[in-house]
């Protein structure tokens, strides 16, 4: 589980095929000391399991040593498929969130990091010193979640739908959104893994069950 709170934005350093399995290895300034192989990882919104890790020292400007962390995930045929991870190539920028403790703040809203699809990127407007997205999401089974003032997690980041018009949905993002995430890159054209609220889609599947039930009750 996940609260949609970029942790870091990492890169990816290199891609290898092994199979149908393709593995990313991404440098990251997150502390993966504690970090157990097994641990799951929210990569641009994706919920991924860390399968190795290893620590480099890195020299500075300063002549000082930093130490930075490489860890690897596992994209499988399905991940590959519905998401936008498919696409990255070597050098490309993340957003790297862990997997929530117990304990900590839940400052986002609930986030799996089971993507539904991916939407598109069809307006970009200043807003002050903010940034105002219109993205289009052509599947019409997603739209009842799409709900003005509710949650949606864009390439694993919590925001705030704006406005919601037929198919097309606005956020506005921040300057501090902007700088903690991948998103100052980005432009008209660029797709982005989302996933809708899940309290609202278990909402909606029981009452659909229970009105089912009532429609078809049990035969005895």
């Amino acid at each position: 589980m996940f609260t949609g709170i970029i942790r870091d934005v990492g890169r990816v350093e290199a891609i290898a095929m092994r199979d149908e399995t393709r593995v990313l290895e991404i440098s990251t300034n997150l502390d993966l000391s504690e970090a157990s192989l097994g641990a799951s990882y929210a990569i641009n919104g994706v919920c991924l399991t860390l399968v190795k890790k290893s620590r480099e020292e890195n020299e500075t400007n300063t002549t000082e040593t930093r130490s930075s962390w490489r860890f690897g995930v596992e994209l499988g045929p399905e991940t590959l498929a519905v998401t936008t991870l498919g696409k990255l190539a070597s050098g490309a920028m993340v957003n790297i969130e862990p997997a929530l403790k117990m304990g900590q703040a839940l400052d986002g809203h609930w986030v799996q990091g089971h993507v539904d699809g991916i939407a598109t990127l069809s307006s970009v407007e200043l807003d002050a010193d903010s940034i105002v997205w219109t993205l289009h999401v052509e599947a019409e089974r997603y739209l009842p979640y799409l709900v003005p003032k509710g949650s949606i997690t864009l390439e694993g980041a919590s925001l705030t739908i704006n406005s919601v018009e037929g198919h097309d949905f606005s956020v506005t993002l921040i300057p501090h959104t902007l700088q903690e995430t991948t998103f100052s890159g980005l432009g008209v054209g660029d797709k982005l893994n989302f996933e809708t609220d899940i309290m609202a889609r278990q909402i909606e599947r029981l009452l659909n069950y229970r009105t089912s039930q009532q429609c078809n009750p049990p035969q005895a």
